[in-house]
């Protein structure tokens, strides 16, 4: 849960602010607020804008952070969303609170999409050590080595994610991708065969498709659940 927008917290793990005058309050919500409203009309760009007048007033305010660089990725600015989701997990490098925790892993697949892969990887390991036991985490991870064309690490993240989710669609043909690249061909026949059976589209592995495919898959859930905690701690 995110903490309230002017200093309350909502749990143990969120340190409470001082709390700002109410002129400087009443400001921070209004941009704030107005920035979810943009958001939801589809008008990144107008929310931008929203969001740094209250960065303005609260520079290091998570909530505030998280939507900059949500704003980013609508407006496909893979380096401005960079900057912001990092300035998240910069206030909390463990990634203790859910901003952080949410930063964290859309940071990894805004590092994979702009071939920064060594980096998109230890970042996935780290999101894999904060979330160990969700499939999101294993299946990001998967994807930074498919990036990377290191495809036996990116086999074994994909069975981690399929022991959580078994027969998930995605990580099922993603970890035959893996195994076809790594020239494992009866293992890669059986989770390719799968995906067939689905009559889901083969991607590949070897281009872009795939980190889009994992854009798509994942992604627009991710953006769509994290809006909605933001907007319910900022109330």
């Amino acid at each position: 849960v995110y903490a309230d927008l002017f200093g309350n917290p909502s749990g143990p793990t969120v340190k409470p602010r001082p709390v700002q005058s109410a002129p400087a309050a009443s400001a921070v919500e209004k941009h704030f607020n107005k920035g979810l409203q943009l958001m939801r009309q589809g008008k990144p760009k107008e929310a931008h804008v929203e969001f740094q007048a209250a960065k303005k007033l609260r520079p290091n305010e998570p909530a505030i952070l998280v939507n900059l660089g949500l704003c980013h990725l609508q407006m496909k600015n893979l380096s401005g969303a960079e900057t912001a989701f990092k300035a998240v997990i910069a206030l909390d490098p463990k990634c203790k609170t859910p901003p952080a925790k949410f930063a964290i892993a859309r940071l990894v697949g805004v590092l994979s999409a702009q071939g920064k892969h060594s980096e998109a990887i230890a970042m996935g390991k780290k999101y894999v050590s904060v979330a160990p036991k969700e499939y999101d985490a294993h299946f990001s991870l998967g994807v930074c080595y498919l990036g990377a064309k290191n495809y036996t690490a990116a086999a074994s993240s994909f069975k981690s994610a399929l022991a959580i989710k078994p027969n998930d669609p995605a990580a099922t043909q993603n970890l035959g991708v893996a195994l076809l690249s790594s020239k494992d061909y009866p293992a890669a026949r059986k989770f390719l065969e799968q995906t067939l059976a689905r009559n889901v589209e083969i991607v590949d592995a070897l281009g872009d498709d795939t980190l889009s495919r994992h854009e798509t898959q994942l992604g627009e859930t991710t953006v769509s659940i994290g809006l909605a905690k933001i907007e319910e701690g900022s109330r």
